[in-house]
């Protein structure tokens, strides 16, 4: 009987160590990451999948770089945005993401739950919202929606592949005129913001102050044309600049 016992405990005490080591063994194969958002390094790791795919969590880094994030439990979906930018919505465990005037788009990887937390594939953040997302050499990865470099129309600028840059210029929208934009397909438009000079009343010929957020993963030299002119108008244009980059 004692014997039985014993081999009894053996065996479930074998099992426990089987049960652990697979445990150690699959966290050991997890890979994860230090992580940084605007300067603010994140609490929640950034692990790949199975598949992997790099998994950010969505909240803590997406109001790290100053977006809303609002989860709704009924259909287990999130908005993702903010006040200068169209919201992106999302779907636990779907790879279905809708973004600007009802476009969809997939990224071969759908919102998972980790940890109580959502996590989504790295390309939400680096195709879908105004942001670079870098390796440092240290194995670091940086989230930045703030522009490396600000193009000056007088001379010409070295950029980064995939990372931000950004064109400011001034405008009088009440007058009709404002600034339209000629680039190259490879060089994607992000986000524009524009800041009232007039904090109370908008009035007649008030300027406002307009930033754009490039981005471009594609080598090569560039030139950012903007006319400013009224776009309900022909032949309006009274002045015209170009802005010219070199994407290493």
């Amino acid at each position: 009987m004692k014997k039985i016992v014993f081999d009894i405990f053996a065996l479930c005490t074998m099992a426990v160590i089987s049960v652990s080591q697979v445990a150690k063994a699959a966290e050991m194969d997890e890979k994860y990451y230090k992580a940084a958002a605007d300067g603010t390094v994140l609490e929640n790791r950034i692990y790949d999948d199975e598949n992997n795919t790099r998994m950010l969590p969505l909240r803590e880094v997406s109001e790290a770089i100053g977006f809303n994030v609002e989860w709704n439990d009924e259909e287990k979906s999130c908005i993702v945005g903010s006040e200068y930018f169209p919201s992106v919505k999302l779907y636990i465990g779907e790879d279905k993401y809708i973004y600007g005037a009802d476009a969809v788009a997939e990224l071969g990887t759908a919102p998972v739950i980790k940890e109580g937390k959502t996590y989504v594939p790295e390309k939400f953040f680096d195709e879908l919202l105004p942001v670079s997302v870098t390796d440092d050499e240290n194995g670091t990865i940086n989230i930045s929606s703030k522009p490396e470099v600000y193009l000056d129309e007088n001379e010409t600028k070295t950029v980064k592949a995939g990372g931000l840059f950004a064109v400011t210029m001034e405008q009088n929208v009440t007058t009709g005129y404002c600034w339209t934009v000629e680039k190259d397909d490879s060089v994607k438009l992000l986000a524009e913001k524009a800041v009232d000079t007039q904090t109370d009343e908008m009035i007649t010929g008030a300027p406002q102050i307009r930033t754009w957020i490039f981005k471009c993963d594609v080598p090569g030299e560039y030139t950012i044309k903007y006319t400013y002119e009224r776009t309900f108008e022909e032949n309006s244009a009274v002045r015209t600049a170009e802005y010219k980059l070199i994407v290493e």
